[in-house]
């Protein structure tokens, strides 16, 4: 396969990624996940990872990133969440993981965006 076919199939793997849309896809990521059983959380990761058609990382983030806006509207300050819905998964995702071990500066970064 040459750099164009590549390119071409690269070009339409699904996304989710868009800041338009991934926030309500990871409330319903979210919602099934806290319903579930521990056990059985891996298997729903896999499920809905298959029904998008996306790696298994994918639903991960997304709840991820929704945990982290959830954890945002507690921080007061402002319509920071809100903002933070419209930005892409990448951005939410990225600052998510960064809360797990700097939370202020975190906070900081999101502010910036």
């Amino acid at each position: 396969m040459g750099i164009s076919e590549v390119a071409r199939a690269a070009s339409k793997r699904p996304t989710v990624a868009k800041a338009d849309d991934w926030y309500a896809l990871a409330e319903r990521v979210t919602a099934e996940i806290d319903a579930a059983r521990h056990g059985d959380r891996e298997s729903i990761y896999r499920r809905i990872a298959v029904e998008m058609g996306v790696s298994i990382h994918v639903p991960r983030r997304l709840a991820r990133a929704y945990r982290f806006l959830a954890e945002a509207e507690t921080w007061n300050v402002g319509d920071l969440p809100e903002r933070l819905r419209t930005q892409p998964l990448t951005c939410i995702s990225t600052l998510a993981r960064w809360s797990t071990y700097g939370p202020d500066r975190a906070m900081r970064a999101a502010q910036r965006l």
